[in-house]
């Protein structure tokens, strides 16, 4: 999740009415004055708001969008895969590709991906720093922005097209690891 002046500047492309917009920017929440926390806090009152406010499709296209690590070393790795595998079977390159999670083959028209490594058992965010929103659950919608993550990676690491079809799980949400299906468009 990028900087509250990111999600402000992305909430203002969605086409929102102006007062649409106030309503989800000026959320009442709990302040606190740990940075993460304050995140935390702020985040789940803002995506509460988005999903009383916006379409499904349009939340998962707006928290996507603002997706961190899609440049850098990231983006290296991401070039390094899909140039060694190019010509490889798509089912070889799903095995092979480890640097942004585990993705396996559901069926033919959808792919599946867990969070992996020290991000099992805890929010993969920089920006909540461990930290959960005092006494409420995030929404599931705030996650679409890691499923965004691995969305960019997936599709140029495997030269495919992906939409966030499903999010069964969150760690913010659920408790459980993130995990993620995506339609191959």
């Amino acid at each position: 999740m990028p900087h509250r002046e990111d999600f402000s500047a992305a909430i203002g492309k969605q086409g929102l009415d102006e007062q649409a917009a106030r309503d989800i920017l000026n959320v009442t929440y709990a302040k606190s004055d740990s940075p993460c926390q304050d995140n935390a806090n702020f985040y789940c009152a803002a995506m509460k708001k988005c999903d009383a406010l916006l379409a499904r499709d349009a939340v998962i296209d707006l928290m996507s969008s603002l997706a961190c690590c899609t440049d850098g070393e990231m983006l290296e790795k991401t070039k390094a895969f899909a140039k060694k595998y190019a010509s490889k079977p798509f089912a070889k390159k799903i095995k092979k590709l480890k640097h942004v999670s585990q993705p396996w083959i559901i069926d033919d028209k959808h792919i599946g991906a867990h969070i992996t490594g020290e991000h099992e058992t805890r929010c993969s965010c920089w920006c909540f720093d461990g930290c959960k929103p005092e006494n409420d659950t995030m929404p599931m919608s705030y996650c679409y922005c890691c499923a965004g993550f691995m969305k960019f990676h997936y599709e140029n690491a495997l030269g495919i097209q992906l939409k966030i079809a499903e999010m069964p799980s969150s760690f913010l949400h659920t408790g459980e690891r993130c995990s993620v299906i995506f339609e191959i468009l």
